[in-house]
């Protein structure tokens, strides 16, 4: 697969908790995309904690880590926010808050055992969180006829990171949960490909991904693989047809326009053609 991970970030909001020499340490995490979001986010478990012995935020923001921040928030200098951030930049980790409290349990831990502490902590919420690469995704809008629907759920994937041009078609669901970040750019059609000279085009079942006749296509739209690559599809719209979002890896756009040609019978119609991206 080629590889088009721009950087690492977190699935989703989590929590984790360990105890550590009688200490209670609760690590909390959530995806944040601006230091606003980031703030609002540690003020919640603030409030939520403010009985805690301490409650040491930290953030990552920004596709280059352009925001970096910390606070040790009664700690001694340097043992609890900064390492988190230093962890998650090492990591390649950003557009994150974390959170550790910590409920003091009496006994105390030493320079080193406090950065041990928070980090290990921190690394169990971003665990529970799961890690995640963001790249970017061709986005586009398909429309089937409803006798096709299932047949294009069965072959979409659970996710598109972990396959390239020969993925596995049957890893897919009905339906698929995927955050959308930031569109990267709302890209018009494109105009050097033939499936794109259109805002709403059908297309030829006989149609390769070059565009040209090519009558031995296999289901996958790839004559000299068995299996296709990976799409997703999300955001079902029923209408006199189905449309949905379909989402692909850029390298596999003119491939899966090939597959929904073949199993459409040249019915399917692809529109509104952008880059975005997404968590993968």
């Amino acid at each position: 697969m080629v590889n088009m991970e721009l950087y690492k970030t977190v699935r989703r909001e989590a929590e984790a908790t360990q105890i550590i020499e009688k200490s209670k340490f609760i690590a909390y995490v959530k995806p944040a995309e601006s230091k606003e979001e980031a703030d609002a986010f540690i003020a919640s478990i603030r409030k939520k904690h403010r009985d805690a012995t301490h409650n040491v935020p930290a953030m990552v923001i920004g596709d280059k880590f352009q925001i970096q921040w910390a606070s040790d928030d009664g700690e001694p200098q340097g043992t609890s926010g900064a390492p988190i951030v230093q962890m998650l930049v090492n990591e390649g980790i950003t557009n994150v808050a974390i959170v550790v409290t910590r409920y003091f349990g009496g006994i105390k831990l030493g320079t080193g055992g406090l950065v041990r502490a928070y980090t290990s902590s921190a690394k169990l919420g971003l665990d529970a969180a799961g890690v995640c690469s963001v790249g970017e995704v061709c986005s586009m809008y398909v429309k089937v006829d409803y006798t096709y629907l299932s047949k294009m759920q069965n072959m979409a994937a659970a996710e598109l990171g972990g396959f390239g041009a020969g993925g596995d078609v049957n890893a897919g669901a009905e339906s698929v949960k995927l955050e959308r970040s930031n569109v990267r750019k709302a890209a018009a059609n494109d105009a050097n490909a033939k499936h794109h000279s259109k805002s709403n085009v059908s297309l030829d079942a006989n149609a390769n991904a070059d565009g040209k006749a090519n009558g031995n296509i296999s289901a996958n739209g790839n004559a000299r693989s068995n299996t296709a690559p990976a799409f997703l599809i999300k955001d079902l719209q029923y209408t006199d047809k189905v449309g949905f979002e379909l989402l692909t890896l850029p390298e596999h756009e003119e491939s899966i326009i090939a597959l929904l040609a073949n199993v459409t019978s040249g019915s399917a119609e692809v529109s509104g053609r952008k880059i975005v991206l997404e968590k993968l």
